[in-house]
């Protein structure tokens, strides 16, 4: 995907979506003077990632994960780590931390975009520092009586969670928002 077009044209649902969008925007400036690959994590400041958001097909339930690292429910994704074909990284990052091998995409773009703060903290026992993630999400369609389970390293548990209570049993106060805006959106494309 070319990020630069991408991002001028992409149109924002919302005044967060826009300024997390300029800020994007801002960042692929610095990295065009630096050649520093906003691909990859060692790219330390600010790097992509890629997050599914997974729904049946009454649109009424949600898959998610709870997750060793943030001990919340969440979406499913992880780190571009290289890799350019973000729908591939969706797919691969669903597939292994929750089993699912059959997913419809719903839509071939990101869904959403965002920018989430991640606080310094420990991973394989080194030290990662505070960073931003520049999160795309896609959106995909998942047969709810399909075998999924957890990857024990990622998370604990992996659930079919009913739209009217995702907020509440989410409640991670970075995402809260952006899943709220994600669901409004589902609702509004009548997929």
């Amino acid at each position: 995907m070319d990020l630069l077009k991408w991002a001028e044209n992409y149109w924002p649902y919302d005044e967060a979506e826009e300024a997390d969008r300029q800020s994007f925007l801002q960042l692929l400036e610095m990295r065009k003077k630096n050649s520093v690959s906003l691909y990859k994590r060692e790219c330390l400041p600010a790097h992509i990632t890629v997050s599914c958001w997974i729904v049946n097909a009454k649109r009424n339930h949600t898959l998610l994960g709870f997750h060793n690292l943030y001990k919340h429910w969440g979406w499913f994704g992880g780190h571009a780590d290289g890799e350019t074909d973000l729908l591939f990284v969706a797919r691969k990052e669903a597939a292994e931390e929750c089993g699912l091998q059959s997913m419809k995409l719903l839509a071939e773009e990101p869904i959403d975009f965002c920018i989430l703060g991640v606080g310094a903290h420990y991973k394989n026992q080194m030290q990662v520092p505070a960073h931003l993630h520049l999160n795309f999400t896609y959106l995909f369609e998942a047969d709810e009586n399909e075998l999924v389970r957890p990857k024990p390293d990622e998370n604990k548990a992996v659930s079919w969670i009913a739209n009217n209570r995702l907020l509440a049993v989410t409640n991670e106060e970075s995402t809260t928002p952006v899943y709220k805006r994600i669901m409004d959106k589902v609702r509004e494309r009548k997929l």
